[in-house]
């Protein structure tokens, strides 16, 4: 009992007071903060997970947002209060997926230029207030369309935060199970549409949803420090040290983690000296090869037709009569995908990330070949009306117990610190891309859906194979992956054209004193006469 009183309630110590003193302004506001934030109450260790979880939780409310056309749009079919033609209705559907294509990107330079907190902290406000104005345009196609447009920029902006700060945050052994939060929250973001579809009006769900989601995501934001690898890519060396500090357990080397942390910033600083936009640094082989490899993950996880499933649940099962009400049936659905993601997120910590993400694809993709079967044959009457239930709940327990979350939290740790923020934008804007395809097609061919279900299936196998031609990721630093990154490109061009310009994967550091203590002029720890090749 003693032991967990320790963990749970420690006194709170000058170390943590500094680092609010330190990390923010010393303002009348900050400090009212500071007393009344309870992370301070907490152990390191469980400031560190309420901080990645907090932010992973946004993902419910913009999960919330991407499924909302689901109950609208059907709502709206069934009660006729709004008129929308099948071509508005499908833009209505999938202008979020087209917007999020440059909102991705944009999103992805914003968290490089703000940090990922200090961005949902400006986005979050503007998105909650966003579904106010849907009451008052549904008269209105055209501004309907619009509002929902804003929607999805402002979505998919907050979207790469979700994802990178937990990844930031966590340490290697913990990263694992925090990093696929944010998977899970949007799985319950999907859960919640349909269950409050089930109980009230769609117009009374959009009235919910700013006091009820979306202020205690901005109060959670607020609560939380900023991303230390933000902070020290940008040369806040004593801010990022105090945050380690706040969300590490004592015996913790923060000294060390700070220090390679370090290490690798300097090598992008002697890059930044070769090329120094965003784009010409992508170029560089040690960062181009994990980005395209990131991306092709993603894309192939959105290959499984994952979010054809989330928009069209209620569709696909008003069309089998199962004597449950769609909605329901939804429910039922996307309550056993958040069970697997939170299962996956248990598991993450003690299992292997390729074996997972493999054999999962492999079961999505048997059950996505059987509902197409039932599809194809469903005027014969081959199959019990119960098949296409059962292959849902396979499927989304196999995409939520393993694609979702592994695909993307590997994709995520693959990227170079130097250049996350973009290289995710760019990641995401790849999955927006997909998915306004998918939507946008699917919405509009109800008849061929056995069609997009063998495509789909094809799409889980190939991710299956190109799992294996991954590296594993588990328990290992970001620094470590990038090193691996690194030393796959020097391989991979030492008589290459890069090297032939100059822009080799590695840069040397020697002679080099790294001064990791701040601004304080004491040594905390520094490297003398260290060589770095190829990190």
């Amino acid at each position: 009992m003693s032991f967990v009183l320790e963990v749970i309630l420690p006194s709170v110590s000058v170390k943590d007071d500094s680092f609010w003193s330190q990390a923010q302004p010393s303002t009348y506001v900050s400090s009212l903060t500071r007393r009344l934030n309870p992370c301070n109450l907490l152990s390191p260790v469980c400031r560190q997970i309420t901080s990645a979880v907090w932010v992973a939780l946004i993902g419910s409310a913009l999960g919330m947002s991407i499924a909302f056309p689901a109950i609208a749009l059907d709502a709206w079919t069934r009660e006729g209060d709004v008129h929308l033609t099948d071509h508005q209705a499908g833009w209505f559907a999938c202008v979020v997926q087209l917007i999020s294509i440059p909102g991705s990107v944009l999103g992805g330079y914003l968290t490089d230029q703000l940090g990922p907190r200090r961005l949902l902290m400006l986005l979050l406000p503007s998105l909650a207030v966003s579904w106010f104005a849907l009451l008052p345009a549904i008269h209105y196609p055209t501004l309907l369309i619009a509002i929902r447009a804003v929607q999805g920029a402002l979505v998919s902006a907050c979207a790469v935060s979700v994802y990178v700060y937990p990844c930031e945050v966590s340490e290697a052994g913990r990263r694992g199970m925090l990093g696929t939060m944010a998977e899970a929250a949007y799985s319950l973001g999907y859960l919640l549409t349909y269950l409050l579809a089930a109980f009230f009006h769609w117009s009374t769900v959009v009235l919910l949803l700013p006091p009820c989601v979306f202020l205690p995501c901005i109060i959670a934001v607020t609560m939380v420090p900023e991303s230390p690898a933000w902070l020290l890519r940008n040369n806040k060396v004593q801010e990022a040290k105090s945050v380690l500090q706040h969300v590490r357990p004592a015996e913790c080397n923060v000294e060390k983690e700070l220090l390679s942390m370090q290490m690798g910033k300097t090598n992008d600083q002697e890059l930044n000296e070769v090329e120094s936009s965003p784009g010409a640094l992508l170029m560089q082989p040690r960062f181009l090869l994990p980005v395209v490899a990131s991306i092709t993950l993603v894309i192939l996880k959105e290959c499984t037709g994952q979010i054809v499933v989330v928009l069209l649940a209620v569709n696909i099962f008003r069309k089998v009569n199962l004597g449950v009400s769609p909605y329901w049936s939804s429910v039922f659905v996307a309550s056993a995908r958040l069970a697997a993601n939170l299962l996956c997120s248990l598991l993450l910590s003690y299992v292997p990330r390729r074996p997972i993400l493999s054999i999962a694809s492999f079961v999505s993709g048997l059950a996505m070949v059987q509902l197409a079967n039932y599809f194809y044959t469903s005027e014969s009457g081959l199959w019990p009306e119960w098949v296409p239930l059962m292959c849902l709940v396979l499927f989304v327990v196999a995409y939520g117990g393993g694609v979702g979350p592994v695909a993307f939290l590997i994709g995520t740790e693959m990227l170079p610190g130097a250049v996350r923020g973009i290289a995710c934008g760019l990641s995401s804007a790849s999955v927006s891309t997909m998915q306004f395809v998918l939507t946008y097609v699917a919405t509009k061919s109800d008849s061929q859906l056995h069609f997009f279900f063998y495509l789909f299936a094809t799409g889980c196998l190939v991710l299956a194979g190109f799992t294996l031609l991954l590296p594993e990721t588990q328990n290992k630093k970001l620094e470590e992956i990038e090193q691996f990154w690194s030393e796959v490109a020097h391989r991979l061009t030492q008589s290459g054209s890069w090297s032939r310009r100059g822009l080799t994967p590695g840069v040397a550091i020697k002679e080099e004193q790294i001064n990791i203590s701040g601004s304080d002029g004491h040594m905390g720890s520094s490297v003398m006469d260290y060589a770095v090749v190829n990190v």
